[in-house]
């Protein structure tokens, strides 16, 4: 489902475009992407690309083939990987002061991380993610956020859980929230 917010002189959305890639006898690599159009009286603007990393993950694995891993191994890491690029679930965020963020959750190193990128110019271009809890060692999902009324703090609120995967999690679900600062 794409994120829909009013802005200054109309209205703008983000939402997540899956690319399948075919590769080898019927196997397949992925990646998704976070985009962001906007309207206003002139019609669309052109849409852009919010992420600045891409994690392809190739969908043929070889369960028994997996050197060193068992197979109940391999297979949590191919969920984790799908889960940490595939199910962003991207979230659009206004200022009244006019700064716009794009709030969403992907696999950064070894743990599934909520990030957001800031705009200043109408989502015309995107800062570089930002991690909005980097002492969070568990897993995400689901960021919403809002902006402070200045528009100089973010804050955001997403459901954790502990562990590298969703097929183990022994502490069940909570909640989190963060604020990041910006200039």
């Amino acid at each position: 489902m794409p994120s829909i917010r009013s802005t200054h002189g109309g209205w703008a959305l983000a939402w997540e475009e899956h690319v399948t890639i075919p590769s080898g006898l019927g196997g397949s690599n992925r990646h998704v992407d976070t985009l962001f159009s906007r309207r206003d009286a002139a019609g669309w603007a052109r849409t852009t690309r919010v992420n600045d990393q891409r994690i392809v993950v190739t969908g043929t694995v070889s369960v028994l083939g997996a050197v060193g891993k068992s197979g109940m191994r391999a297979l949590e890491e191919l969920h984790r990987k799908g889960r940490g690029t595939e199910l962003r679930y991207p979230h659009l965020v206004a200022a009244p002061t006019g700064r716009l963020a794009v709030l969403w959750t992907e696999l950064r190193g070894r743990n599934i991380a909520p990030v957001a990128s800031i705009s200043d110019d109408g989502g015309r271009t995107w800062s570089a993610a930002i991690a909005l809890d980097p002492s969070h060692r568990g897993d995400a999902d689901r960021v919403r956020g809002s902006f402070r009324a200045d528009g100089k703090a973010l804050q955001a609120i997403y459901l954790t859980w502990p562990g590298e995967s969703s097929l183990r999690a022994d502490d069940g679900l909570g909640l989190k929230v963060a604020e990041v600062l910006l200039p």
